[in-house]
């Protein structure tokens, strides 16, 4: 990651991660081996409004196949996907 293009989120350093995320609200770093987020960043911000959050999970084409999880990877197991960052903020 260029250290040119650090979002506001990341300008003090970040916790370590197989790969860093950059995206538009919000960072996060992501775990190869289990294959989720290990930790979300975001800048609450109280003078925004919430916006709804459709249920539109995906997978992330950023990270290799081999390390990416997929909505059949969630079938049957009784987990829930959820969200990576608070939906109401």
């Amino acid at each position: 990651m260029n250290t040119l293009n650090l979002r506001r989120e990341t300008r003090y350093g970040m916790p370590a991660a197989d790969q860093i995320l950059v995206n538009r609200h919000y960072v996060l770093g992501y775990s190869y081996y289990f294959r989720q987020a290990k930790w979300a960043l975001e800048i609450v911000d109280p003078d925004s409004r919430s916006l709804p959050r459709p249920d539109s999970f995906r997978p992330d084409y950023r990270i290799p196949e081999m390390f990416r999880a997929d909505l059949v990877d969630y079938e049957g197991s009784g987990y829930n996907r959820g969200h990576l960052v608070a939906s109401a903020n």
